[in-house]
């Protein structure tokens, strides 16, 4: 169908403004067989896990799919076939771990979640539906991306447990007890999205104890941390990394290990 001028002119700027939305959305992304694996069954407590790391990428797919309201509507819908899918990508850290016996790959719910984009554009009286789609991978120590599927997730915790198509590394279990203050505690994470195939962030601190239901931790903290399972002097998981101050780079917060065991026992639920 033919678009007349005036309609043109009312839509012309349909395009670059619904971009624009999109993006102003949400620019915070900052997330097995078994049997077939018995040799990974098993990791030693002076190995320090990694291989184990997973580099979680999310990428946010926005794509205006009708146009519901609108003076002319097919006019509205020609231009729209024309606007391609706005996409915000993302990145967190994250783990292989055993949920009691089943593989997953730990991160922070905010991670895997996110903000979503609206439902609806609206501008100049024109009513436009969005559809919205959110794809997760997380690439490993062989460089192989692997698609993931969120299995579990715990909002208020903010914990999410993504699925594991295979066991690539030996997994993490959960440790045996709490941390007191003080104990030397470690994370593998991938900070402003530093990580690469040879080479994987490693750093150190100490248990700082709890307030208010957040733990605290000494270590190096900033966009793309999140998600990063911490790890007891052992290597085994005593929380996750799930915020940090703006103006201290050096302190982790996120759930503990009471947090982490009743996610365990959530994932294993799903099955």
């Amino acid at each position: 169908m033919k678009i007349t001028t005036h309609i043109f002119n009312t839509l012309k700027n349909v395009p670059a403004t619904f971009a624009a939305l999109m993006i102003a959305v949400n620019l915070s992304i900052s997330c097995a067989s078994v049997n077939g694996h018995l040799k990974y069954a098993h990791r030693g407590n002076s190995e320090i896990p990694a291989n184990a790391f997973a580099y979680v990428m999310v990428s946010k797919i926005a794509t205006a799919e009708e146009c519901i309201e609108a003076d002319d509507i097919d006019a509205c819908n020609e231009l729209i076939s024309f606007l391609p899918p706005v996409v915000i990508n993302g990145s967190g850290s994250g783990l292989l771990m055993w949920a009691k016996n089943k593989p997953v790959v730990m991160t922070a719910e905010h991670v895997c979640t996110s903000t979503n984009f609206p439902e609806y554009h609206e501008q100049d009286g024109m009513k436009i539906r969005v559809k919205s789609e959110t794809v997760i991978e997380y690439r490993i120590h062989t460089g192989e991306t692997i698609s993931a599927k969120i299995i579990a997730l715990d909002p208020i915790a903010d914990l999410c447990a993504l699925s594991v198509e295979k066991i690539y590394a030996p997994p993490v279990r959960i440790a045996r007890k709490a941390p007191e203050v003080g104990d030397d505690v470690y994370v593998v994470s991938a900070p402003y999205g530093i990580n690469a195939p040879s080479m994987t962030l490693v750093f150190s601190g100490h248990y700082s104890g709890y307030d208010s239901n957040m733990h605290f931790y000494t270590l190096p903290t900033r966009p793309g941390s999140s998600g990063s399972v911490i790890l007891d002097s052992e290597f085994r998981a005593i929380g996750v990394t799930s915020a940090a101050f703006t103006d201290i780079e050096s302190i982790a917060m996120g759930p503990g290990h009471e947090e982490l065991e009743a996610f365990i026992d959530i994932i294993m639920m799903n099955e």
